[in-house]
């Protein structure tokens, strides 16, 4: 991938798995994974073919990531609170570390005891504000992206130039910060600040472990707690690079940027609900990727579509079955194939779409897909099998909605390919040939 004078190469395997990502100042990092294609390593390798740092994780069996090693698994617990947290019925957190969190009536957070927070009619944070004197305000485009940052004693507000859902630029006043990324959502490869260019190191979460400069050294490195708190960087090297956790943007507020929503790495919750309510997949509307951050993440991911073909058949004992494209609201596409069984009357087929909102912890991520996979389907084709009267036995097809009972269990299975924007004719042929 080449933008401008830069250069990123990647490398795959035979089963299409990202195998190596070397950066334009020639630094590497190379992956390996088990037979289940689990991530099981990162090395970190310099321009001189040096090793800089590794990382390796571990798995159970029922594909949990249970440990992580090397020399760049600095992570620590974090330290405990003086007080335990008191929840309501709504799982808004009445009590935080002393403070009384407060709420208005769509779950927003508007208080934490010393800031006050200021909510706009799509309940998006608008400003953050102590004794009534505003220190932060946010402004938001027609698609929900935040465009501008402005901070009390700054010289300029912060403004963001977008490509998808990814900032490609900042600019503060007249000076502009131009970001490399790729075609994923937050995937970030290079950036300037006022100490110049730096290259970005990631994890397997995608959180920024450490800044090389045009050379390959490392300038500064970052390591974190399980939710997000940094609890290492060097502040004296002079960079100012905001891209922490799972790759997002860290305001100076202490809440991290995520989108639809704010995330407090200090609470490990989100301040606000999740749009999606139920749909989310979750009982608890501010909970963080399923309350397991050690294998998910959630960039932003509101809403899930899947497009294929359905089909159950039986009188009694019946089959179920189907397959299609699946696709998110950050680009990310992949398949998925289900079957089961159980008890039926009749048969259809059908070819349709649904949203689907309750896939899981990740809906950002299509790999990550876990839970009941709520299915709405709208047929464009249906037709039956009716054996209860002789004379119209036989099959038959009609157009509109239709089809048969079926109540049973089953089995769903979906593939990651990457991301829709980067979607050529080697990655169609990749998702057909699966289906």
């Amino acid at each position: 991938m080449t933008q401008g004078s830069e250069t990123v190469q990647f490398g795959y395997d035979a089963a299409n798995r990202r195998t190596s990502l070397i950066l334009h100042n020639a630094v590497s990092m190379v992956y390996g994974y088990d037979a289940a294609n689990q991530l099981t390593g990162i090395n970190y390798v310099s321009p001189t073919n040096t090793a800089m740092g590794s990382l390796a994780y571990g798995y159970d069996l029922d594909g949990r990531r249970i440990s992580k090693t090397g020399s760049f698994a600095t992570d620590v617990v974090p330290a405990t609170t003086s007080a335990p947290g008191t929840f309501d019925l709504s799982n808004r957190q009445t009590s935080f570390n002393g403070t009384t969190p407060s709420y208005d009536a769509n779950g927003n957070l508007t208080s934490n005891s010393i800031d006050t927070f200021v909510w706009n009619a799509r309940n998006q944070l608008s400003q953050i504000t102590e004794a009534g004197n505003i220190k932060f305000s946010y402004a938001y485009d027609a698609l929900g992206r935040r465009t501008s940052k402005s901070v009390v004693g700054a010289t300029a507000p912060t403004t963001y130039l977008y490509d998808g859902s990814n900032a490609v630029q900042e600019a503060i006043g007249n000076v502009t910060n131009p970001i490399l990324t790729g075609l994923g959502t937050d995937e970030r490869f290079a950036r300037n600040d006022v100490n110049g260019r730096t290259n970005l190191l990631t994890d397997a979460l995608n959180s920024t472990i450490a800044l090389t400069d045009l050379t390959g050294t490392i300038t500064q490195q970052y390591s974190y707690d399980p939710y997000g708190n940094v609890t290492q960087s060097d502040t004296t090297t002079g960079f100012t690079n905001p891209y922490l956790y799972t790759g997002r943007e860290a305001d100076s507020t202490g809440l991290y940027y995520y989108r639809a929503r704010y995330y407090s790495p200090t609470m490990g919750r989100f301040i606000s609900e999740d749009p999606m309510g139920f749909g989310g997949g979750q009982n608890n509307f501010y909970a963080y990727v399923g309350d397991n951050p050690l294998i998910h993440r959630d960039p932003s991911g509101l809403w899930v579509i899947n497009i294929g073909i359905s089909g159950t058949v039986g009188f009694g004992w019946g089959l179920t079955g189907g397959a299609g494209i699946v696709f998110d609201s950050s680009g990310n596409i992949g398949t998925y194939a289900y079957g089961g069984d159980g008890f039926a009357y009749g048969a259809s087929a059908g070819v349709g779409g649904s949203f689907m909102g309750s896939l899981g912890d990740d809906t950002t991520t299509i790999n990550d897909f876990s839970g009941p996979f709520g299915n709405l389907s709208f047929p464009f084709f249906d037709g039956y099998i009716d054996p209860s009267n002789s004379d119209h036995l036989g099959a038959g097809s009609s157009y509109g909605v239709g089809g048969s009972f079926f109540a049973g269990c089953t089995i769903t299975n979906v593939q990651n390919y990457g991301n829709i924007n980067n979607i050529d004719d080697y990655v169609w042929r990749k998702i057909f040939g699966k289906m």
